[in-house]
């Protein structure tokens, strides 16, 4: 368990580190444009704060196409040697005892506080389901094709509606008492929250307020937003007209002295307090709409374009780079497709190993320094296949090479095997990935997630440290890419794969 909330710790921190900044840039934009708009209707500062709303759904997944040499490279990388297999009389795994890291620590309390918040909310429609349970039928009202049904309901002090697609509409005891006008706006307000899917978008507020429970924009972000939308409800109940803004507007006021006369529907004092403060909100509102001077159509549509097209760059995973096809216009990509049964495919046309070489003396310029071999290649390919490959580009001199599923991996010149030699032993991890798919660490057996564990110790003890990797000629490309992850997320930059 622990070394689970390491591993996922350490990744949940990267991704929330970018998202959170990024996230934080948008809604200062999202928040200016709702200052720069405050004399707008409520439906237009509605619409911004959905927006601000969409770009937190969104996750930050969207890669840059960055050219193969921008890409971080590892201090030390040789091309891939095999040996053969461990025997399978290897050490056993030795139980170790980790420890709990700062960057799991976070992940934990960060779930647990989501979880909490989520189980909060759930709690809380639980207990507004009970308190609706056996209404009282009043009547029902078309809406477009869908019919809603009104019921009266002893258990509440104001009109609602619940669930993400509603069909019932729940009014309080003084619905009887309210005049046949103040009904007709009150109904229609509610109508509206079931015509714009406001129970959709709340949930999406709940579940966003769970992630990023911990950014106080969001929590402003959806404070306003609950108060938009009731606001925006109110201008599609009384239809823009101003006499019907200051009927509707007392009709508030009458709902208020409801709630103070009676607080059945309240859990609380404070819930009873920021129920009529939001009343209160709303009829301030209806009065100062009468006299706004919003901004021109044009004015808002540029303000509302413009943030849509803020999400694209805001959106951007600048740590999952992938090569790109296009770079200096004197550079050549040659893609090279490896398939698990050995069929290599070269610009689209079908190959072999051994016709490998020939086919690339046609394609590639005499100039091999400006060309950069694309390679993608299936999960199942063993690495013996990927280091024929691999020694056919170097006799060809085709060193820069991209891996389209991890970083690019560039082949040095040679020598890099008798440098790694000159290391003392101490500053060098040897990683073995067997046949099988089995590690071991220094000739010990261990699990992918406890590899992280085990480097990022010594490289506490060590800042020197340096991975050598080796595989078997069997090993598949899938598990040395898993081991590879590993290694690099413990924070190690120095690795050398395959050394003898």
């Amino acid at each position: 368990m622990i070394e689970w909330l390491n591993h996922f710790g350490s990744q949940w921190l990267a991704y929330m580190t970018i998202a959170g900044i990024q996230n934080t840039i948008f809604l200062g934009f999202v928040f200016a444009a709702l200052y720069f708009l405050r004399n707008s209707t409520a439906q237009i500062q509605y619409k911004i704060g959905a927006i601000g709303l969409g770009k937190l759904i969104l996750p930050t997944i969207i890669p840059i196409p960055f050219f193969e040499w921008t890409l971080p490279q590892p201090l030390i990388l040789e091309n891939i040697k095999l040996i053969e297999s461990a025997t399978n009389s290897s050490t056993p795994p030795v139980p170790t005892v980790t420890s709990l890291d700062w960057t799991g620590l976070l992940f934990l309390i960060w779930l647990l506080l989501t979880g909490i918040i989520l189980l909060i909310a759930v709690r809380s429609w639980l207990r507004l389901k009970r308190q609706l349970r056996d209404p009282q039928y009043l009547q029902s009202v078309c809406l477009g094709q869908r019919m809603i049904r009104i019921y009266q309901c002893g258990k509440i002090n104001m009109p609602m509606t619940i669930g993400i697609f509603p069909k019932k509409i729940y009014v309080p005891p003084a619905w009887q008492q309210w005049s046949p006008e103040c009904r007709e706006m009150i109904l229609a307000h509610e109508l509206a929250h079931i015509q714009r899917y406001d129970g959709l978008i709340q949930i999406l507020q709940m579940l966003i307020q769970a992630l990023y429970w911990f950014h106080p924009l969001v929590w402003l972000l959806n404070r306003q937003l609950n108060e938009y939308r009731e606001m925006a409800c109110d201008d599609m109940s009384v239809a823009n007209k101003q006499r019907a803004s200051i009927i509707y507007s007392r009709y508030l006021v009458e709902i208020a002295e409801n709630m103070v006369q009676s607080s059945l529907g309240c859990s609380s004092a404070s819930a009873l307090i920021r129920q009529k403060n939001n009343l209160l909100k709303r009829v301030i509102y209806q009065m100062k709409e009468v006299n706004m001077v919003p901004r021109s159509g044009n004015t808002i549509r540029f303000i509302l374009v413009g943030l849509l097209l803020l999400v694209v760059p805001l959106s951007l995973n600048y740590g999952k780079a992938v090569p790109g096809k296009k770079g200096d216009e004197n550079t050549k990509v040659v893609e090279i497709s490896i398939k698990s049964d050995r069929t290599i495919t070269v610009e689209g046309k079908p190959t072999s190993l051994s016709n490998l070489k020939q086919q690339l003396q046609e394609i590639v310029p005499v100039d091999p320094h400006n060309v950069v071999i694309s390679i993608q290649a299936d999960n199942a390919v063993t690495m013996e296949t990927i280091t024929e490959v691999q020694q056919t580009l170097r006799e060809l001199n085709l060193l820069k090479i991209n891996y389209q599923q991890k970083a690019p991996l560039v082949l040095p010149q040679s020598g890099m095997a008798e440098k790694l030699n000159k290391i003392p032993r101490k500053n060098v991890a040897t990683i073995l990935v067997t046949e099988s798919g089995q590690i071991l660490l220094d000739e010990e057996a261990v699990t992918a997630l406890q590899i992280v564990e085990r480097l990022k110790q010594r490289l506490s003890q060590n800042q020197s440290l340096v991975v050598s990797v080796r595989t078997a000629k069997n090993t598949t490309y899938n598990d040395y890419l898993a081991v590879l992850d590993q290694i690099r997320a413990a924070g190690v930059t120095r690795i050398s794969v395959g050394d003898d």
